[in-house]
C-alpha cells in the first residue's frame, strides 16, 4: 500500500448545481531514495481510463450511431420481416406462403363463405381431401335440418334451420322485384312447367305452300293435353326447327294417335350433375 501527502495550490471547482463544471486533474510527483523499496502492481480486474479517452470513446460511439440511424431511414424497406401496405401483401406471395395464410386464417384452399351453396365434383367433402381444410365442416345441401348451436353463423344465412334441397335441382336467380319470376321468396321451389313443341302436319299441305301450317311450337303446362290438329297454335316453321336444332335442349318425337299430328316434348336441357354442398363451419 502506497500512502502519500502532498501540497497543492488552490483552487476551486465549481458544482454542477451552480450551471457549470470542469475537469480538474491533480499531479503528484512522487521522489523515493531507492526505487528497488518500490514493487508496482496492476490488478487486471480493474479498468482504468482516463475521462479524455471515455469522451473519445462517446463522440465515436455517437458518430456510428447516427450512420446506422440514417441508413436505416434512407432506406425504402428497413423492416423486411413486415408486410408493406403500399405493395399489397405482395409479400406473402413472393415468399410461396399464400397457402400457409390462408390455412391460418381457416379459409383453407380458399374455401366458400359460410352458407353459400355451390356445386362440389366429389362425393366426399373438401376437408377430406385436403389437409388445409382440417376443421371446416361442409354438409350436402338436401334438404336437412340442423343445429343452431352446433352451426350458429349457418343458422343466420338459414334461420329455419333447413338447408335448401338442391339434388336434381337447377338454382335460379331471385328476381327481387324485376318482375320475370314475380312473386318469388328466397329459398322457394319452383315446380316444372312441362314445355312442350307441338308439330302439326296437315294432309294436302306441304311447306312450299303459301300458308303453310306444317309445323308451329308453344308452351303448355303438363296436365294439358293436345289431341286435334285445330289445337295447335298459329304456322311457324322457323320457330320448331330452332328448338329442335338446339343442341342444349333433349327433345323426345311422340305420336299423338292423330294421323299426321306429332309432338316434341322438350325434357331438359344439357347438364352436368354435380354435388351441392354448403360449408358449415
Amino acid at each position: 500500500m502506497l500512502i502519500a501527502v502532498a501540497n497543492c495550490l488552490e483552487t476551486y471547482k465549481p458544482q454542477l448545481a451552480e450551471g457549470s463544471g470542469r475537469t480538474q486533474t491533480v499531479r503528484m510527483i512522487l521522489i523515493v531514495n531507492s526505487t528497488t523499496a518500490v514493487t508496482l502492481k496492476i490488478d487486471p480486474s480493474v479498468v482504468l481510463a482516463t475521462r479524455r479517452y471515455v469522451d473519445d470513446a462517446v463522440i465515436e460511439v455517437k458518430a456510428y450511431a447516427d450512420g446506422v440511424m440514417k441508413k436505416h431511414t434512407d432506406a425504402e424497406n428497413p423492416h423486411s420481416q413486415y408486410l408493406q401496405i403500399a405493395n399489397a401483401l405482395a409479400e406473402i406471395k413472393d415468399a410461396g406462403l399464400i397457402a400457409d395464410v390462408l390455412k391460418n386464417l381457416g379459409l383453407g384452399e380458399g374455401a366458400p363463405v359460410i352458407g353459400s351453396p355451390f356445386p362440389w365434383p366429389h362425393a366426399k367433402m373438401p376437408n377430406e381431401l385436403f389437409p388445409s381444410m382440417a376443421g371446416m365442416v361442409f354438409l350436402k345441401s338436401n334438404g336437412a335440418s340442423f343445429s343452431s348451436a352446433l352451426y350458429p353463423k349457418l343458422a343466420l344465412a338459414y334461420p329455419g334451420l333447413k338447408l335448401a334441397d338442391l339434388r336434381g335441382e337447377f338454382i335460379r336467380g331471385w328476381d327481387d322485384g324485376r318482375g320475370v319470376d314475380a312473386g318469388r321468396s328466397l329459398g322457394s321451389a319452383q315446380a316444372s312447367t312441362g314445355l312442350r313443341t307441338a308439330a302439326v302436319d296437315y294432309p294436302g299441305v306441304d311447306g312450299t305452300t303459301t300458308g303453310s301450317t306444317v309445323g308451329t311450337a308453344f308452351n303448355q303446362a303438363d296436365s294439358v293435353t293436345k289431341t286435334q290438329p285445330s289445337d295447335a297454335k298459329a304456322p311457324n316453321n322457323g320457330t320448331l326447327d330452332a328448338v329442335l336444332s338446339d343442341n342444349s335442349i333433349q327433345a323426345t318425337q311422340l305420336q299423338s294417335g292423330i294421323p299426321g299430328f306429332s309432338v316434341w316434348i322438350t325434357a331438359r336441357p344439357r347438364n352436368v350433375a354435380f354435388n351441392y354442398i354448403v360449408r358449415a363451419a
